[in-house]
């Protein structure tokens, strides 16, 4: 039998399990659940790590709209020393793809990617500690550099650094629940003049705290 045949009859198969599944098997989420998520995600601490919110900022309505969130949380964070950095949170339900890479959002606010030591893309990086990896990039406006670390979370719990992952969960969780759901958080900050690595350290350590405390919030 040709390869294309074969590659078609495992195809066929999937989808026939998957809709076996579907009709048989899954219990999808009331609608109480799915609010029930969406509320419970705006109660993520204000206290994070040495980290405590100290204003809620607000997004303009343009904003709003363009994302659609099911649920929503921005906070400026600040450490004891007074120290600043910011905290995204959105949360997406059903018929929603999520938010966008954030590269997206920064420049048409008119931020550049900012050549910091060579490196213009986003990085995936490893955090000690996590059992995911987060995205980071740099970005610069009017002589003011800024580090973003950002990742995606979809149900069960599970976070990653891959949209295509991201979307992937999404596919799975809505053939086999009958549901879709998924976020995304960023943690992004000013680099200090002459205290950059301080900055930059601060920004990681705080984005391993979130991604610990984020758990119990998470869909289920």
């Amino acid at each position: 039998m040709e390869k294309s045949k074969i590659k078609y009859l495992i195809i066929i198969g999937f989808l026939s399990l998957a809709s076996l599944y579907a009709f048989f098997v899954y219990k999808p989420k009331t609608s109480a659940e799915m609010a029930k998520t969406a509320e419970i995600l705006k109660t993520f601490p204000k206290k994070v790590g040495e980290w405590v919110a100290t204003e809620e900022i607000q997004i303009d309505q343009a904003n709003i709209a363009a994302l659609e969130p099911s649920s929503l949380v921005f906070r400026k964070y600040e450490n004891k020393n007074r120290d600043a950095l910011w905290l995204c949170i959105v949360y997406h339900q059903n018929d929603r793809w999520g938010a966008h890479d954030p590269q997206v959002c920064y420049r048409s606010q008119g931020w550049n990617l900012y050549d910091y030591g060579g490196r213009y893309e986003t990085t995936s990086i490893y955090l000690g500690g996590l059992d995911h990896k987060i995205n980071r990039f740099y970005v610069e406006k009017q002589g003011v550099k800024e580090m973003v670390l950002y990742w995606w979370f979809g149900s069960k719990g599970k976070q990653m650094a891959s949209r295509f992952d991201q979307m992937l969960n999404m596919v799975y969780t809505g053939i086999f629940h009958g549901y879709i759901e998924s976020g995304f958080v960023r943690v992004s900050l000013p680099l200090g003049v002459e205290k950059e690595e301080k900055d930059i350290a601060n920004a990681i350590d705080f984005a391993k705290e979130v991604s610990k405390a984020i758990r119990k919030y998470l869909p289920k």
